[in-house]
């Protein structure tokens, strides 16, 4: 007699699984896409600071049931981890404990981490087409509200409290300045390109909307790097690049001489010396980057912790920079006042001294499986210099898909 085969337990639960794995992917679609809004205070719920702890708490939750699921951890992320617990006993052995600043000074370390690895877990379980879709998506709504925004600047700057909107700068859209939209507009860049050499047009339109909409020399001078960075070999291809560069450097000085953008670039022109002496933005960047590496030849190079970034910014500008760097403190007590180095190499210099090594090795090992591991690593460092900071998600989803899109993942190897 015929034995018809009858399906066995397991075949029954991963039948009626599977019509589960949509509602799956939706979810962790949803929270990659919170990822891509960090400025936002939802319903006015947040902390005064740039970027908000919402992307961290939503990595923090995946990166723990991802683990707690697996139970092991990727070896470069274990190796990452125990760099933080390293930190955070050396900085309370010398430094004692004041909960507020240590745990804010560790915010950037660990969220850069644990980012990169919740964004990791999402791009395996919804795959890198749906990531490059979704991150296609924000760049068109960051770039629509940004274009918005130049007929009316008021438009769309909810759920945040610091909000630089004022007479001759660009759109912010939905960061706080045009400085922070033109980073995450060039890290969304960079990150398709990643996925797929096809995307590359995304930096020329990075360098457009820095130019036009954003009106930032940051955004323009970064974009313009990061073309020549990813441009072709080819001597007529690079010099096609080149050409369209300097050519919206061009457009920009003769449409908006009277904006920031353009009195920025008009006086580094006429006198580049004298530009951090004349332009108090300018040289708030500049202090940032000078101060960490003074006190660092000053020091021999000691770590000096979470603690003492304001008594040394007001120190050092007063006593070694003052004839140079052009600050007025009544206008901006809050920049010189926040405690915190705005500058990813100023911090890691002043705050890790001798350590800082440790951190940009573990950054390299990070991103190494990716062909273009190279070109990353030296916008990296460029854009390190200012603007961008440790606990922006955009950043760690870039070092994600330098992770999630090497050509061959060794078995054992992934988060």
């Amino acid at each position: 007699m015929h034995k018809t085969n009858t399906p066995t337990i397991e075949n029954k639960s991963t039948y009626v699984a599977s019509p589960y794995k949509g509602i799956r992917i939706a979810i962790y679609l949803f929270a990659f896409l919170l990822l891509c809004f960090p400025y936002l205070k939802p319903f006015g719920v947040g902390t005064t600071s740039d970027v908000q702890p919402a992307p961290l708490a939503i990595s923090l939750l995946i990166f723990i049931t991802h683990t707690l699921q697996n139970k092991k951890i990727n070896e470069r992320v274990s190796e990452y981890l125990l760099f933080i617990l390293t930190l955070m006993l050396l900085f309370l052995g010398i430094y004692g404990f004041d909960a507020y600043y240590f745990f804010r000074g560790l915010y950037g370390y660990i969220s850069i981490i644990i980012i990169t690895c919740a964004t990791t877990v999402i791009t395996k379980k919804v795959g890198i087409h749906l990531i490059e879709t979704s991150l296609k998506f924000v760049f068109s709504v960051w770039t629509v509200i940004g274009i918005v925004q130049m007929f009316d600047p008021e438009i769309a700057t909810f759920w945040r409290d610091k909000l630089i909107i004022t007479a001759g700068r660009g759109s912010i859209s939905l960061a706080t300045e045009p400085a922070y939209f033109c980073l995450v507009i060039l890290l969304i860049s960079l990150s398709l390109i990643v996925i797929s050499p096809k995307n590359k047009f995304y930096l020329f339109l990075s360098l457009l909307i820095s130019a036009i909409v954003a009106k930032s020399s940051v955004g323009v001078i970064y974009s313009a790097i990061a073309i020549a960075l990813f441009s072709s070999k080819r001597p007529l291809h690079l010099a096609i690049y080149a050409g369209i560069a300097i050519a919206t450097i061009i457009f920009s000085l003769l449409i908006f001489q009277d904006s920031r953008i353009g009195s920025v670039l008009i006086s580094f022109l006429s006198n580049p010396l004298k530009l951090a002496a004349v332009d108090q933005s300018f040289g708030l960047r500049l202090t940032n980057v000078l101060i960490p590496i003074k006190a660092f030849i000053n020091d021999y190079s000691v770590p000096h912790g979470f603690y003492q970034w304001t008594y040394y910014q007001y120190e050092y500008l007063n006593k070694y920079f003052p004839e140079y760097l052009w600050i007025n403190l009544v206008d901006r007590p809050q920049d010189l006042g926040s405690g915190r180095v705005l500058s990813i190499h100023g911090q890691l210099i002043f705050e890790l001294g001798l350590i800082a090594p440790i951190f940009y090795i573990l950054l390299w090992r990070l991103i190494r499986p990716h062909s273009e591991h190279l070109r990353i690593y030296a916008i990296f460092m460029i854009m390190f210099l200012n603007g961008l900071t440790l606990n922006n998600p955009f950043l760690s989803i870039l070092i994600s898909l330098c992770i999630s899109t090497q050509k061959k993942l060794k078995q054992g190897n992934n988060l």
